[in-house]
């Protein structure tokens, strides 16, 4: 009884992963990730043209990632015109990836490029987004996403709509999902994630982008946790939950909320669009088919696109489509001739683009090798530039070691949270030093003085090179005059930070 049982359950099983892989279905997912992801990196790749010959080829100064495991010459560094055409081809073909022209091909040739100037240029191109992308480009490949809304999807002119197996569409959801939860492990085993000192540090730099918000931010630290709590709970169980029906669209919902609060908060651009993108993958045909009739429907609502669809000009391309779809029923050989003619133009279109983009370059001449007087020539450095590099490391100063002295009366986690200058006669209050890591250990005090300048009240504590905070607390007598006191941080021989604080009745 019991084997038989577990045959039925290893039956069951075998038929659930099959439909879950194998199962057919039209890609419309795929196809809207085809159609964002390329234009998304056309974003990177176009403002970087102009410098192909600086960051990836061997006229410059390229940085392959393999140097950092010190590996020479991996991959081989292009000549500048070469890196010239590697670029021009691949903004290209990114196009013609977007608009599914050859998209297998177009796919498979924007997948080698990218990579390869990604590997060369591990300090700027080299990224978390573009390591993402190269991943998505190659399951794009693998997939049939060129069979709707494409041009070979137009040129093939199917009157009934493809079907594919599903398993490019669930190697994307499994990648999306495993990046998540290995970014929640990393972030359990990095206590700073949850005190809010990390979050803290890049919210207030400008390492990114300019983010004004995450300056603002930086000064509720309760917010800070909570919303660190939150992003790692969702990324531990993103993968595990996004395949239910009811809970899809609100973790999915959830993390376009999380990445597209990092562009105001952290400075990210391309990351979010990247991601957000990728959820394009988690839509089944079920629901972009949904979304086209709800589209209908509003197109309906409104007279003046009713009206749009009334005109000849509409009509005439309607049943131009028509007959194009028609006219599809040839012979074989005709349907060759179109192809190697279609793939013709193609090759054609991107050769020329590789010899439009050495000619801009060489007449834009972006570092004026061919000026009228010849080459640049190299300037002479500064020679106090030359004398200050040379010089032995700085030790840093203790001032620069101070983050922040905030003065408060709870805590979470460690952190002090409602910050208040003002406190009653005989009312508790703790004041806490961040610190800068990394930091040595430190003697450090923190005095009460009175409005005359007179320490009052003396507290000091050794701040250990692990520590990035500190504490003391402080119970206001109730004999303390009214008035304004001043906390002084200070070590043995100097005063680091000062703050006032108001003491009432």
């Amino acid at each position: 009884m019991d084997a038989s049982i577990d045959h039925a359950e290893t039956r069951n099983l075998k038929a659930s992963l099959n439909d879950f892989f194998y199962s057919k279905e039209t890609p419309y997912g795929l196809a809207l990730v085809r159609i964002f992801l390329p234009l998304i990196l056309l974003c990177v790749i176009v403002p970087r043209w102009s410098f192909a010959r600086e960051l990836y080829s061997s006229d410059g100064a390229a940085a392959p990632l393999a140097l950092t495991y010190q590996v020479m010459n991996f991959p081989p560094e292009p000549s500048g015109t070469l890196a010239v055409i590697m670029m021009s081809v691949l903004v290209l073909s990114l196009i013609c990836s977007s608009a599914g022209w050859f998209t297998r091909t177009s796919l498979t040739v924007s997948l080698c490029l990218y990579t390869y100037i990604s590997l060369l240029d591990s300090l700027s191109t080299m990224t978390k987004y573009s390591a993402i992308s190269s991943h998505l480009l190659l399951i794009l490949a693998l997939s049939r996403c060129g069979s709707v809304w494409s041009v070979d999807s137009w040129r093939a002119a199917k009157k009934l709509r493809p079907r594919f197996h599903v398993w490019p569409r669930r190697l994307m959801q499994l990648l999306i999902g495993l990046i998540y939860l290995g970014a929640a492990m990393t972030k359990l085993h990095t206590g700073e994630y949850f005190s809010s000192d990390q979050l803290r540090h890049w919210l207030m730099t400008n390492l990114n982008h300019h983010n004004p918000a995450g300056e603002i931010l930086s000064f509720y630290p309760e917010i800070i946790i909570a919303m660190a709590n939150i992003a790692i709970l969702w990324q531990l169980i993103f993968v595990f939950v996004v395949w239910r029906p009811w809970a899809r669209f609100l973790i999915l919902g959830m993390g376009v909320f999380f990445h597209v609060s990092t562009t105001p908060t952290l400075g990210l651009y391309i990351f979010p669009c990247v991601m957000i993108s990728s959820y394009l993958g988690f839509l089944s045909e079920r629901d972009v088919r949904l979304c086209i009739v709800g589209g209908r429907k509003l197109f309906r609502r409104f007279e003046t696109l009713r009206r749009l669809r009334s005109l000849n000009v509409v009509r005439s391309f309607a049943e131009f489509l028509g007959r194009t779809q028609q006219g599809s029923d040839v012979s074989a050989s005709a349907k060759r001739a179109a192809w190697l003619g279609s793939f013709y133009a193609w090759a054609t279109i991107l050769f020329c683009s590789a010899v439009v983009g050495v000619a801009a370059e060489h007449s834009l001449d972006p570092y004026k090798q061919r000026g009228a007087d010849g080459p640049l020539p190299l300037r002479p450095a500064d020679p106090r530039l030359i004398a200050r590099l040379n010089e032995p490391f700085e030790t840093i100063a203790d001032i620069d070691l101070v983050l922040s002295l905030d003065v408060g009366s709870s805590t979470l986690g460690g952190v002090l949270l409602d910050l208040d200058d003002e406190y009653r006669r005989d009312e508790p209050f703790i004041v806490q030093l961040t610190l800068v890591p990394p930091h040595p250990d430190m003697w450090l005090e923190c005095n009460l003085l009175d409005p005359t300048g007179i320490t009052i009240h003396r507290a000091g504590q050794v701040v250990s090179r692990e520590q990035l905070r500190a504490n003391w607390n402080y119970q206001i007598p109730g004999t303390l005059p009214v008035g304004t006191y001043t906390l002084e941080l200070r070590t043995a021989d100097r005063v680091l930070v000062t703050r006032p604080i108001s003491i009432t009745e």
